[in-house]
């Protein structure tokens, strides 16, 4: 068993790949740097996950990496002596057996925090995402977005009909004040 992290720094509106131009944004060239700097460490930060595979995407909206790795526990009294075992791989790694939540956001709170010092260090402020949203599978995470997508658009449409609603609202007042100076004006005839 192995996992995949994907680790990203920006989104398509403040770290795009490519500008207007076609060329490398300079916002992408850091997060590449701070990326670059986050998988040469990986393995030293992390000695009980095996690092096989480690990619950098540049496809996309925006910089990103695939980190693929083996969790490997050693030391079992019975049977192998090295398992592939994440929770164990973890706890032998300083992350203390879990009461109410596991070792796996414990982990990955240590390396939000490595990733966020390392923005810092670059002069870019994080603003975390998607940490405490549902494990979803990847169709229930597109079709969530979609109806999120589907929401904004109409929140827009919505604020587009109350400012001309506003508009004939405003048109309807000076009809009104219109209609009450001729009114008062009749009355004194």
């Amino acid at each position: 068993t192995f996992y995949e992290n994907i680790v990203q720094i920006g989104k398509k509106d403040d770290t795009p790949v490519v500008g207007a131009d076609g060329k490398l944004t300079e916002e992408a060239k850091a997060a590449i740097e701070i990326l670059e700097q986050y998988a040469k460490t990986f393995q030293e930060r992390n000695p009980n996950l095996y690092l096989f595979n480690c990619v950098m995407h540049l496809d996309e909206a925006t910089p990103h990496l695939h980190i693929d790795y083996i969790p490997v526990a050693n030391g079992y009294k019975t049977g192998m002596k090295t398992r592939n075992s994440l929770t164990k791989a973890l706890q032998q790694m300083g992350f203390a057996k879990a009461v109410s939540k596991n070792e796996t956001v414990a982990w990955q709170q240590r390396e939000r925090t490595y990733l966020t010092e390392l923005c810092q260090e670059k002069g870019i402020d994080v603003e975390v995402l998607g940490v405490q949203r549902d494990n979803l599978t990847l169709p229930e995470y597109k079709a969530a977005m979609q109806k999120v997508e589907a929401l904004e658009q109409q929140a827009e449409e919505m604020e587009i009909h109350n400012r001309e609603l506003a508009t004939q609202a405003g048109e309807l007042a000076n009809q009104i004040d219109e209609l009450e100076a001729r009114d008062k004006s009749n009355q004194e005839l």
